[in-house]
């Protein structure tokens, strides 16, 4: 079985040659020191690697191939390895990937994670659930999300829905938070505000009548009013 050692060491050698000290010390401070960066920032790291990347999707045409080569990347320590995975897997994931592949996608993003991976891929979750032509499986699933002991996990079930705008299920957003308007976490008091700032666009008198019935917290509703 490949081990991809060839596609780690060039895309090793290329972050190599362009980190930058001090870049990277900003980097690894905005996570909160809690993983390792080269320090190349997204506009410059993208066209650095785009050719690349598009090269190994051609290079290996076989799903299971890119699977692998998209995790080897993935287990690398330093956060551009697993941005690049991530650009990676949205070359070919709406091609590739069903329902049955979303367990296999969420164990590799609970290692490290983060809210930069979550929100990098809770649309490639929310596309592929609410396509899925079992709707009472999907819905199964997207409860396991929200009831999932990691609140990263949790982050991504109330996101499913961010880019999806007047198709979205707001009862269903409405069911996903209302559990966890009292939560103190900070990353999830922004995913209910701009999940509830989506809905408020689509059902401002549903999405109103909700804030009074639960009174929902004022660092809630200044996420929600935000734009």
């Amino acid at each position: 079985m490949n081990d991809f050692n060839n596609e780690i060491m060039q895309l090793k050698n290329i972050f190599e040659k362009n980190c930058d000290e001090e870049t990277k010390i900003k980097q690894e401070k905005f996570l909160l020191n809690n993983f390792q960066f080269y320090g190349i920032l997204t506009g410059k790291r993208k066209p650095l690697i785009k050719g690349l990347l598009s090269e190994w999707n051609k290079k290996y045409p076989n799903f299971n191939d890119k699977k692998a080569l998209f995790k080897e990347l993935y287990y690398q320590p330093q956060r551009e390895f697993k941005y690049s995975a991530i650009e990676f897997l949205n070359l070919w994931w709406q091609k590739n990937l069903t329902f049955d592949d979303l367990d296999w996608l969420l164990a590799l993003i609970r290692m490290d994670i983060w809210w930069e991976t979550v929100d990098n891929v809770d649309d490639i979750f929310g596309q592929i659930l609410f396509n899925h032509n079992d709707q009472p499986a999907a819905r199964i699933y997207i409860n396991k999300l929200i009831n999932d002991e990691d609140d990263w996990v949790k982050r991504i079930a109330i996101q499913l829905q961010l880019n999806f705008k007047e198709k979205m299920d707001v009862d269903l957003i409405f069911a996903l938070v209302e559990p966890l308007l009292t939560t103190t976490n900070f990353y999830l008091i922004r995913s209910i505000g701009w999940a509830l700032r989506n809905a408020k666009r689509v059902a401002p008198e549903k999405v109103e009548s909700f804030i009074i019935r639960n009174n929902i917290s004022n660092k809630i509703i200044a996420v929600i009013n935000e734009h």
